[in-house]
């Protein structure tokens, strides 16, 4: 098991995080981990529900797309409403799991969902490229402790990618509130949700933000109590 690292370092970390999302360009490659995770969101709940899942795109604007096959009302409010709730909860896993001093555990989980989605979804060149960089970093990190006993690469990318997983699907639902009240007939899952089950894109934008702002509390709360 990786050493547990002092406070100093976690938190300089996150604080990286947060400093890397606020600068162009390098921010963007970042900010698609959310994207990969939020069409994963979709994607699962389209085969738990018995559809299909056509492909996923992966977009160097950090927008994204899942294609899926579904009939019904229900299946389809489900799909649409996975996206901006997996996020935020999948990020609170990892981070339940870095507490536990899994460190190694989480990049294994990026390494998986990174061989899932070359394998079975993500088709367009970009996401296929961006998924080839994630999956040398993570490798590279886990190879770095396997062989030479190196930690701490595991550590900072675990904490890094975990805590920009968790800020960035807060802050898209903030970008998400800004579309669906200057254009609500673009604002992506608000605006399914709005044609599927007929409340305002707003609504819906502000319901997501206060769902990740939700989770986003209760995985502070893991490392302050």
């Amino acid at each position: 098991m990786v050493e547990p690292y002092n406070e100093f370092i976690f938190y300089g970390i996150i604080a990286a995080s947060l400093i890397l999302l606020r600068f162009p360009y390098i921010n963007k490659y970042f900010r698609v981990f959310n994207t990969m995770i939020h069409e994963d969101g979709h994607a699962l709940v389209a085969l738990l529900t018995g559809g299909r899942v056509i492909k996923i795109n992966l977009f160097n604007d950090v927008s994204g797309e899942c294609v899926t096959q579904s009939k019904g009302w229900l299946r389809r409010f489900l799909i649409a409403i996975a996206g901006y709730m997996t996020s935020p909860l999948v990020a609170l896993l990892f981070f339940w799991l870095i507490k536990q001093g899994k460190y190694m555990e989480v990049l294994w989980i990026f390494c998986g969902l990174t061989v899932l989605n070359l394998l079975l979804f993500v088709r367009n060149g970009y996401g296929i490229t961006w998924l080839l960089i994630f999956a040398i970093l993570n490798g590279t990190a886990i190879y770095l402790n396997t062989y030479l006993q190196m930690s701490l690469p595991v550590y900072i990318l675990a904490v890094f990618f975990s805590a920009t997983l968790l800020l960035d699907s807060v802050i898209s639902c903030f970008h998400l509130i800004i579309i669906a009240y200057k254009t609500p007939d673009k604002a992506g899952d608000a605006s399914n949700l709005h044609e599927i089950a007929l409340l305002p894109s707003l609504l819906w934008a502000i319901a997501f933000l206060g769902f990740a702002g939700f989770v986003a509390y209760k995985t502070i709360l893991l490392f302050i109590s």
